[in-house]
């Protein structure tokens, strides 16, 4: 008896460590909150949460003067696109003098913890155009990290259209993004290097009415099969 409750704490232990480990990567339907960054009484960003910073001075840098914190709306939902900005409520942020927000186009956000999440759809909205900042990653300088630069984790490496992202793989707990593109030829601001910090939680998808349904069915179908094997016994 003892030898047989083992074996099942064993398998119990081993499912649970593979649940962890597929937790890493999202699920379509699963959102990433964003907290809003703070700010100062001039409004410049105040130094946590959520922002996007412009290397203005090009110095593979971003200081908190190049910084525009980001008010979270209904986050990022992964696996799925939005059509317009409009429709979106991603977030918003106001930046030299216009609001403008984020959104995915075309290409949805999926991925995970080791392989990052694919960013091609990043879209910003700004001043009545569409910016694609989906493409050419850039590389944080290292040199003298703590003199004005606010990036990250100052020397991770970043690859065209991904983001790093790190997330423990539990439903709730909180995810940290970072993101690097290039504003590209014919947009406001054209060549400058763009860098995106997100930070929020992951909530999970909701499940579809049909799939709510018969898990339901499920578990009455087991609590069925207890009952009769109680009364044969």
């Amino acid at each position: 008896m003892k030898s047989t409750i083992t074996k099942v704490a064993a398998v119990a232990i081993l499912a649970a460590s593979a649940t962890a480990a597929q937790a890493v990567a999202l699920n379509n339907g699963d959102v990433l909150t964003i907290t809003s960054g703070t700010t100062t009484s001039s409004a410049s960003f105040g130094g946590t949460g959520s922002f996007f910073g412009m290397d203005t001075n090009a110095n593979f840098k971003i200081s908190n003067a190049e910084a525009t914190a980001i008010l979270g709306g209904t986050g990022y939902t992964i696996g799925q696109a939005t059509p317009t900005a409009a429709t979106s409520a991603i977030d918003s942020w106001f930046f030299n003098s216009g609001w403008g927000e984020n959104y995915v186009k075309g290409t949805p956000i999926t991925g995970s913890t080791t392989a990052g999440l694919n960013m091609t759809g990043m879209t910003v909205f700004w001043g009545g155009d569409d910016i694609p900042m989906g493409f050419t990653a850039w590389q944080s300088s290292t040199t003298n990290p703590t003199n004005a630069n606010i990036m990250s984790n100052l020397g991770q490496t970043y690859t065209d259209s991904t983001a790093n992202f790190n997330w423990s793989g539990v439903y709730g707990d909180a995810y940290t993004l970072d993101y690097t593109a290039i504003v590209p030829v014919g947009a406001p601001f054209a060549g400058t290097k763009y860098y995106l910090h997100l930070e929020g939680n992951v909530v999970a998808a909701v499940p579809e009415a049909s799939t709510y349904g018969m898990m339901l069915a499920g578990l009455g179908l087991v609590g069925f099969a207890v009952r009769r094997r109680k009364l044969v016994a």
